[in-house]
C-alpha cells in the first residue's frame, strides 16, 4: 500500500471510530458477547479484508464478482479504486451479513446513447455483483441497504452503485424504496441478461434450439470451413500462455466497434490479472478462432459456481459474412457440454439474436443509484434523470418507425471505423 493510500486508511479509520462504527481488526471478538443487538464493522484496507477470510468462507458466494481473491485483485489493479468497503454485519445464533463494496474516484459518465453527455469527477461505492451475501430476510436485507446509506450520509462517498439488480429478485424493490425521492435513480433502461442450460453433450444442446437455428448453424458452418480450410481453434486455460493468448486477443479487439467505445478486450493490467487469477484457479477459459496463424475471433470467460459467464467477445469485422463468433460460439458450447463443472452458460447483457438463438432464460436486470443527500447529488441525479427520459424518448420514436437497429449499427459501424 502506498503511503497515500495508508493515510487515507488511517483517517477513515480515525472518522469511524469517532462515528461509533467498528473497523475490524484480526482475530478480534466482539466485547459484548451477551448482545442481541446486530454489531457493524467496516473492512477498508486490503489487511482488513485478509481478516475476514474466515467468515467470508462460511457463506455462498454465487458470483465470482464478490468473491474475496477475484474482489481483492480488483481493489489492487482498478485504475480508480481507492480503498475497499467490505461490511461485516455480526448477529448473535445467525450467520453474518457481508457487503462487498469498493470505493472508486473517477469520472461518473452519463449517456445519450453512445453520447457523452455529463462526465464530473465522483467518490463511487461501487457493490459487487452477487455482493449482499447471507441477507435471508427482507429484514437482513433492509439492514444491508441500511449500512450502504450510511456512507453517504457521513461524507464517505457520493453515490451508492446497485449494478444490475434482478427486477423480480427480492433486492430489487426494497432498493427502489431506499433513499429519497430527490437521491434515488430507478429509471435507468433496464437490460436483457440471458442464460442457457449446458446439457451433457452437443447433440442435446442442439435439439433444444429451434429448426431454423439448428438448419443456420449447420449451414454456416460448412460454408466457413469451405471458404477457409486452415480454419483451427484453439483453448487457452494455462497462465503460460497468458502472453501469446493478450497478444492474439488484442490482433482482433483492435478492429472491433467496442474498442472505440473503450470497451471490450483492453489486455490493461486488471484485466490481465484477473485472467492470471483465473488461470491459476481453474476459472478462466478463452477459445480463439484462426485462419491459418491470423487470429479472428475469440470468447473468453470464468466458470464459477457451476456457470461460465462470458465476458465481452471480440470478432474481426472484416470476416462478418463467415460469421466467425456464431462458428466459435457453437465450438465453445461443444466443449463446455464435456466440461463436468458447468452446468449453464451466461451470456451476458443484451438481447443479441445469437443469444435468443443460443439461449433459454431471459431476466431483466437494472441499477439502483443512491446519491448523497447533498446539492451536488440531487444535481447530478436530475441530469442523469433527464438524460433518461430523453433516451427512453428517443427509442419510443425509432422503434415506432422500425429504425432503431439499423440506426443502433450505423452508429457502431461509425465507431469502427474511427
Amino acid at each position: 500500500m502506498t503511503a497515500h493510500r495508508a493515510e487515507q486508511a488511517r483517517r477513515w479509520r480515525s472518522r469511524a471510530y469517532d462515528r461509533g462504527i467498528n473497523v475490524i481488526a484480526p482475530a478480534q471478538p466482539a466485547a459484548d458477547t451477551t448482545s442481541t443487538e446486530p454489531r457493524t464493522y467496516v473492512a477498508r484496507t486490503v489487511e482488513e479484508v485478509h481478516a475476514l477470510r474466515p467468515v467470508w468462507a462460511k457463506l455462498e458466494v454465487e458470483n465470482l464478482d464478490a468473491e474475496i481473491d477475484h474482489f481483492l485483485t480488483v481493489v489492487r489493479h482498478g485504475a480508480n479504486v481507492s480503498r475497499p468497503h467490505v461490511v461485516r454485519i455480526e448477529r448473535p445464533d445467525r450467520r453474518d451479513i457481508l457487503i462487498v463494496a469498493r470505493l472508486e474516484e473517477g469520472p461518473f459518465e452519463t449517456r445519450i446513447g453512445y453520447r457523452m453527455v455529463s462526465r464530473p469527477r465522483m467518490r463511487m461505492l461501487r457493490v459487487s455483483f452477487g455482493g449482499v451475501i447471507g441477507a435471508e430476510t427482507e429484514a437482513d436485507r433492509r439492514l444491508a441497504l441500511e449500512e450502504l446509506q450510511r456512507p453517504l450520509r457521513d461524507g464517505e462517498a457520493d453515490v451508492v452503485i446497485l449494478a444490475q439488480l434482478d427486477v423480480e429478485g427480492p433486492l430489487w424493490e426494497l432498493a427502489c424504496d431506499a433513499g429519497s425521492r430527490l437521491t434515488r435513480d430507478v429509471g435507468q433502461p433496464r437490460n436483457a441478461h440471458w442464460s442457457v442450460a449446458i446439457p451433457s453433450s452437443m447433440d442435446d444442446f442442439l435439439a433444444a434450439r429451434s429448426k431454423n437455428t439448428r438448419k443456420s448453424t449447420g449451414y454456416y458452418a460448412r460454408r466457413m470451413l469451405r471458404d477457409h480450410p486452415d480454419t483451427r481453434v484453439r483453448l487457452f486455460e494455462d497462465e503460460k500462455e497468458l502472453d501469446g493468448l493478450c497478444a492474439d486477443m488484442e490482433r482482433v479487439a483492435a478492429t472491433t466497434y467496442q474498442r472505440k467505445l473503450g470497451a471490450g478486450f483492453a489486455g490493461d493490467p486488471l484485466e490481465r490479472a484477473l485472467m492470471a487469477l483465473g488461470m491459476r484457479r481453474g476459472w478462466y477459459r478463452a477459445w480463439v478462432l484462426y485462419f491459418g496463424n491470423t487470429p479472428v475471433a475469440f470468447w473468453q470467460g470464468f466458470a464459477y459456481g457451476g456457470v461460465y459467464a462470458t465476458g465481452c467477445p471480440g470478432f474481426d469485422p472484416e470476416y462478418t459474412k463467415d460469421r466467425v463468433g456464431a462458428y466459435l460460439a457453437v465450438r465453445m458450447i461443444e466443449q463446455l457440454c464435456e466440461s463436468a463443472d458447468v452446468q449453464s452458460l451466461d451470456w451476458g447483457h443484451g438481447d443479441a439474436d445469437y443469444k435468443k438463438n443460443f439461449g433459454d432464460t431471459r431476466l431483466e436486470e437494472a441499477q439502483v443509484l443512491l446519491f448523497a443527500p447533498t446539492f451536488r447529488g440531487v444535481r447530478v441525479r436530475l441530469v442523469r434523470v433527464g438524460a433518461a427520459a430523453a433516451t427512453r424518448l428517443a427509442k419510443r420514436v425509432l422503434a415506432g418507425s422500425g429504425r432503431a437497429q439499423r440506426l443502433k449499427r450505423a452508429w457502431r459501424d461509425r465507431l469502427a471505423r474511427g
